[in-house]
């Protein structure tokens, strides 16, 4: 927790996983702030990999865990990105050990995966979404990379996403932001 006045490190919140990779900040109806943050547990590598990892929400008055929303043992691999539309929709990038990505939908307010959006053979660096509900998957893909698009759905869990197309790019992206 750092004072931005003061310019400095004020506390701590102890997440209760390993390795904290991505945030977002969503409002609930009447305003109040959520933080809810990834953990993606440990990555293959020189280590085993390990899932040791979830998405948590965060009461940001009192500084502490409210909850565990999504466990990375439930989705069968680390959790390595985050997007959230609202209490009731989010998504995460899952990486399994052979570092394919899948992007999956999931409900906040239940724990509950709803369905596969997205799924690519290399890793997916992170997600975004913007306030006019579009989704933005970047694809890695060495010869044709590409930024995919997706309408958030209406009705978050009855509903799925819609695809906008996905636009060509020189580069294979690394990140992406939502500009509203």
């Amino acid at each position: 927790v750092v004072d931005s006045v003061r310019d400095e490190v004020v506390g701590l919140i102890p997440l209760g996983g390993k390795n904290p990779v991505d945030l977002q900040v969503t409002r609930d109806p009447s305003g109040n702030v959520r933080l809810w943050v990834a953990l993606a547990g440990l990555f293959p590598g020189l280590l085993p990999q390990e899932l040791s990892g979830c998405v948590v929400e965060v009461d940001t008055v009192n500084r502490v865990v409210t909850r565990m929303v999504l466990d990375d043992d439930a989705v069968g691999g680390n959790i390595a990105a985050l997007a959230m539309a609202s209490d009731r929709l989010g998504w995460v990038v899952v990486s399994g050990a052979d570092f394919s990505s899948r992007v999956l939908a999931f409900d906040p307010a239940t724990g509950t995966v709803l369905r596969t959006v997205f799924e690519a053979a290399d890793l997916i660096p992170g997600l975004a979404v913007d306030g006019g509900g579009v989704l933005a998957i970047p694809d890695r893909r060495f010869v044709s990379p590409a930024l995919c698009l997706y309408r958030v759905p209406a009705d978050p869990v009855g509903g799925s996403e819609t695809s906008l197309g996905c636009g060509p790019l020189d580069l294979s992206p690394f990140s992406v932001a939502a500009l509203d």
